[in-house]
């Protein structure tokens, strides 16, 4: 799971399969386009998860879709740094989402009001911390408050 910003939500999440072939977890929240996949190199890191893609939504330059000769659609991200494909399920309601959630993200809130009445707008901010523990069975991090191991299930 991200970390996330302040005032960040997560949309979407389904597991998907990048251009290069790893499997991981895609993420779309209010800012940002996420593809966390576990840690290579050996058995010391065999539970750990690494970011390999994060891109702010106003970052992204062309999000399509694609038909290969074999296998589902594909869902194509286009950057300033490059691009990269991820086989997921619903390639084209990913692809939905993420035009949306770019536009809501940097859209100016609207208020219709009467004329001559002031308009005053309110901000609220919750800020959250989210402790993370290692396991001492098999080295996993999972949430402070969980109680038990995300991954063996061993009591924290």
């Amino acid at each position: 799971m991200p970390l996330l910003g302040t005032g960040e939500v997560i949309h979407r999440k389904f597991p998907a399969v990048s251009g290069d072939g790893r499997h991981g977890e895609l993420f779309l929240t209010t800012y940002r386009l996420i593809f966390e996949g576990p840690k290579t190199g050996g058995i010391l890191h065999r539970h750990e998860v690494s970011t390999i893609l994060s891109v702010m939504l106003v970052d992204l330059h062309n999000v399509t879709t694609a038909k290969p000769f074999i296998g589902p659609p594909v869902l194509r991200i286009e950057t300033a740094a490059g691009s990269a494909t991820f086989r997921v399920q619903q390639a084209a309601l990913w692809h939905s989402d993420i035009v949306k959630a770019r536009a809501d993200a940097f859209a100016e809130p609207t208020v219709a009001h009467k004329a001559g009445e002031s308009v005053t707008h309110e901000t609220h901010t919750v800020e959250r911390q989210v402790v993370k523990v290692r396991c001492r069975y098999c080295g996993n991090l999972t949430d402070e408050v969980a109680g038990k191991c995300a991954s063996c299930g061993a009591k924290l």
